[in-house]
């Protein structure tokens, strides 16, 4: 626990310092752009939006979820898992479904990373304090999981 704690703690740090590159982050990528097209490319661009951590990132929560869920226990992780996927997969499964105009994944990456971002920075900041305030509640003992 005293990992994802520093997670967290590192996530109030970032948005404090008001940041924009997230470590570990790959700087504007999101997929292969040769293999993004019909039916086949838009279930893989979301497929690989929805794993998370192998494309840019707008905030390093994905990072301190993904080690909070590993250390709180395997059922924790699946239920991160899915709720992260179905959440970060869902604008490029929306473009599946509503048309060739809107389903277009360099239009779904922006939005994803650019659009996002600036309008999460508070909503971010309290997911951070959240965490950092479970985390440390967790490791004192005040409260108990599982």
């Amino acid at each position: 626990m005293p990992v994802a704690l520093a997670a967290f703690l590192f996530c109030l740090w970032w948005y404090a310092r008001n940041s924009y590159r997230v470590p570990f982050g790959r700087s504007s990528v999101q997929a292969n752009k040769s293999l993004v097209r019909g039916w086949l490319g838009v279930v893989y661009f979301g497929a690989l939006l929805g794993v998370g951590l192998l494309t840019e990132m707008s905030t390093p929560l994905v990072w301190a979820g993904a080690i909070y869920s590993v250390v709180t226990g395997p059922a924790a992780a699946a239920a991160y898992g899915l709720g992260f996927g179905v959440g970060r997969s869902s604008p490029a499964i929306a473009g599946a479904f509503l048309g060739p105009g809107v389903r277009d994944p360099h239009r779904v990456g922006l939005f994803v990373v650019s659009d996002l971002r600036s309008r999460l920075r508070w909503p971010g900041l309290a997911a951070s304090t959240l965490g950092v305030l479970t985390a440390a509640a967790l490791l004192s003992g005040a409260i108990h999981c599982c």
